[in-house]
């Protein structure tokens, strides 16, 4: 017969295998089967193993739900301060908007829309340098973003400087190409009939 352990051919009176050791169980004698496998049955896996893995398990869980946790109210709160910096620009409280703006810029990194909204409140303010920076940095982290390039050629025109306008609708054309900025456009005509002396015409391509 074989051992029902390690399957080894052992003598049909044999109580304790001589193979591996183990004693065979009660009743296990001549007449068993001698076609079992020739290999050890797969070990089934541990309690200690499976009680690791569930762990394991559990704090990815546990960490994954504390991030949440974390992240939801950051989330809520700067979507709470852009609504009220939006409504503060609304009603002209320009001061109360660069607040707000820089509470948010120390939440989360800024983003184009905030410094496209912070640069109309300095605007506002008649801080027009650091209105012109504000655009600027919306500029670059959003190159598509339309209203910076108008803020920044309206300037222009206030200052007599229709080149520097120039310029500035040129980097629109050069970071979107075959796409129009109407707003910036409208402004640039505007500058050019004016030192042109020459009435304003609706012709033209932006």
């Amino acid at each position: 017969m074989r051992c029902p352990h390690c399957y080894k051919d052992i003598a049909d009176d044999t109580v304790v295998c001589t193979f591996c050791g183990r004693p065979l169980p009660s009743g296990w004698c001549v007449g068993v089967p001698a076609n079992l496998p020739s290999h050890p049955a797969p070990r089934a896996t541990s309690g200690r193993a499976l009680g690791a893995r569930a762990i394991a398990v559990a704090t990815i869980l546990i960490a994954l739900v504390i991030a949440l946790v974390f992240a939801l109210p950051r989330l809520d709160r700067t979507q709470v301060l852009r609504s009220d910096m939006e409504g503060a620009l609304a009603r002209g409280d320009f001061e109360e908007t660069l607040a707000i703006a820089a509470t948010l810029s120390a939440v989360e990194p800024k983003n184009a829309s905030d410094c496209l909204l912070a640069g109309l409140a300095y605007e506002g303010l008649s801080r027009d340098d650091e209105a012109a920076e504000a655009f600027e940095q919306a500029i670059a982290l959003d190159p598509g973003l339309h209203a910076p390039y108008a803020r920044l050629i309206a300037r222009c025109g206030r200052e007599g400087r229709p080149k520097d306008a120039e310029a500035i609708y040129a980097r629109w054309l050069a970071h979107n190409p075959g796409k129009p900025n109407f707003e910036a456009w409208t402004i640039l005509k505007e500058i050019r009939a004016t030192e042109s002396g020459q009435p304003l015409f609706a012709g033209g391509q932006p």
